[in-house]
């Protein structure tokens, strides 16, 4: 787990001296490797001009001995910087020295490297893990940049012209624009729809991501680039296996996931918060590693929004250890421009301010370096309460009403405390058409409001690889990314094992969904668990009180903050309406809109800092 930066000059040269500015921006980052930073520029540094600079920051997990170093190169004619981890290098390496690859090293950097020069390209999609990378590959004078499946590790580019610049934080880049803009459908979306990272533009005209499952090619020489997918979803023909066989299936998948994610130099441990994805994390690696794998759980004050009683359940019924990391998380706003400038773009809600929070005191409290997460079950699993609209909606289509009306029939005594209508709503297009008296934010914002992308979602699978792809999971890798690099942390996500994604994608729905009860095939495959998380049907998360009208700071906070507004004078906000509509909630027990209001104040925050 790494950062880089690159540049590319296609027909033009840089000077030595411009070595100096590129460093600048690999230093921007120092926090994401600080075990090493090292750069190469090619030609060599005899010369007084170069078209290629490669630079890197490690944050050593894996061979921990200087020979683990980037960027790494071998018979100076191939070279690479890499941020991520392959986890199946170990299956990989073997499999090159039958064909008689030999190894200086013991890191999955020279692995990976070594699979490129063996078949170039052609070998990615068997890559298990998350990554970005550049080679540069001076024997055909191609550069070739790649990014996992998922977008767990992110990748940003920069075209001037005839230059092309790479980087792991889009700040690195900022410099190299000569003004930086806001992209105005980017922050429409933020504003009014609610979404992050569902495309590939970012919140600075000009600047993109690497598309996720994407390598791109770049003939130097020509300046040709090729833009190639190297994986995507596949349909697995399940209809012959028995329920028991696919469970077993799931468990074997879900196992073996994570046994290659606690391949590791440094100390492994698991987030748990008691929930089940986070709980299964916990039992099988306790299991795996005879017992020698620490967890750690952030308990609060709120009791409310505690889930210590279950983290102590898992303790009593499978032994696991724990470490409990006393965290008041009333008090966000103390970090807010901190964690918005390490994700260089507005962020979505309270719980992202609190997850860099928890990081924080648990780097302090702890030796662990790499840490396990369970974000991406609930999206290959319909783990969210969004996904039983589709499903019944599905069930209708298909003339199922029986099936229907049983689902409706189990919902039914848990819609009152679980149902939130402003999320459920998006996913009836019906609404989209309706306007609300009540929607101050059309009133604050003058920017178009675009349509919800809610995407052509016929059925349960596809709205949930729509949410893998585009408007779930890419947000919450972006904040696990941010925010445990902030610290020098490495975040592991078994959920998003690309086998399993795919497999559980294929499952039948009643495995996914049952008289009312997301997860099915995740509840019968852990028997281990205790029945009080196996049959939890409440969803926390890492949770945080978000009823900003019970805590004065934050409308200080709004007061200050939009005092003098950077979004007044581009003229997207009219802050006396802003301010007028936040005095009146102040004095309010309701929260229609509280928050569109955090969302304002990210943006403004944001907006201050970058532009």
């Amino acid at each position: 787990m790494c950062g880089l930066f690159g540049y590319v000059g296609l027909g033009v040269t840089r000077k030595v001296d411009d070595i100096i500015k590129f460093k600048t921006a690999l230093n921007e980052i120092s926090y994401r490797g600080p075990d090493n930073c090292s750069y190469k520029i090619f030609p060599s540094t005899k010369n007084e001009h170069f078209n290629i600079f490669l630079g890197h920051n490690r944050l050593a997990i894996i061979d921990l001995s200087e020979a683990g170093n980037q960027p790494f190169s071998f018979n100076n004619n191939y070279h690479i910087v890499f941020n991520g981890e392959i986890y199946n290098y170990l299956e990989i390496r073997e499999d090159l020295k039958s064909k008689g690859y030999t190894f200086n090293t013991n890191s999955d950097t020279e692995v990976l490297l070594k699979l490129y020069i063996e078949s170039g390209t052609k070998r990615f999609g068997e890559l298990n893990g998350m990554w970005s990378f550049i080679i540069y590959d001076q024997d055909k004078n191609l550069i070739i940049a790649s990014r996992d499946r998922f977008g767990v590790k992110p990748m940003y580019i920069l075209e001037n012209e005839n230059e092309i610049y790479f980087s792991s934080e889009i700040k690195q880049l900022l410099p190299f624009q000569s003004t930086n803009t806001i992209n105005l459908e980017v922050l429409s979306n933020y504003l009014h729809n609610y979404l992050l990272d569902y495309s590939d533009d970012t919140f600075f005209n000009g600047i993109k991501k690497l598309p996720a499952m994407h390598t791109l090619t770049i003939d130097i020489a020509t300046g040709k680039k090729t833009l190639d997918k190297y994986w995507d979803f596949t349909s697995i023909d399940l209809s012959q296996a028995s329920e028991q066989e696919l469970i077993i299936q799931y468990k074997d998948l879900l196992t073996s996931s994570i046994q290659i994610r606690l391949r590791s130099d440094v100390k492994v441990g698991n987030t748990l918060s008691g929930g089940l994805d986070s709980s299964s994390i916990a039992a099988l690696a306790h299991r795996l590693s005879n017992g020698n794998f620490f967890n750690y759980s952030v308990i609060g004050n709120n009791k409310k929004i505690s889930e210590e009683k279950y983290v102590d359940y898992l303790v009593e019924n499978n032994k696991v250890n724990v470490k409990k990391i006393n965290f008041d998380q009333s008090n966000p706003w103390s970090v807010i421009n901190e964690v918005i400038w390490h994700h260089d773009e507005p962020i979505l809600s309270l719980s992202t301010i609190a997850h860099f929070q928890m990081l924080a005191h648990l780097k302090k409290e702890s030796d662990i370096i790499v840490i396990l997460s369970g974000q991406g079950g609930d999206e290959s699993l319909a783990g969210y309460n969004k996904y039983f609209f589709f499903h019944i909606r599905e069930l209708i289509s298909q003339g199922s009403y029986i099936e229907a009306i049983k689902e409706i029939s189990a919902l039914a005594p848990r819609i009152g405390f679980e149902f939130k209508w402003n999320h459920a709503k998006r996913y009836m297009p019906f609404f989209q058409h309706l306007k609300s008296g009540k929607d101050v934010l059309s009133r604050i914002v003058n920017l178009h409001k675009p349509k919800f992308l809610i995407g052509a979602a016929y059925n349960l699978k596809e709205r949930q690889i729509l949410d893998i792809t585009k408007y779930s999971v890419p947000a919450l890798c972006h904040y696990e990314d941010r925010n445990s690099m902030a610290h020098s942390l490495e975040i592991r996500l078994p959920f998003l094992d690309f086998r399993l994604v795919n497999f559980s994608l294929n499952l039948p729905n009643h495995l996914k969904i049952r008289n009312g009860v997301n997860k099915q095939i995740l509840r019968k495959s852990m028997n281990e668990l205790p029945s009080q998380i196996r049959n939890r049907f409440d969803k926390k998360g890492f949770s945080i009180d978000e009823k900003g009208h019970q805590n004065m700071v934050f409308f200080q906070i709004i007061n200050e903050s939009f005092r003098e507004s950077a979004l007044a004078d581009l003229g997207i906000i009219n802050v006396d309406l802003l301010r007028k509509e936040a005095l009146k909630m102040s004095t309010l027990k309701s929260d229609l809109w509280e928050r569109d209001l955090h969302r304002l104040l990210f943006a403004e925050i944001w907006a201050k800092k970058f532009l």
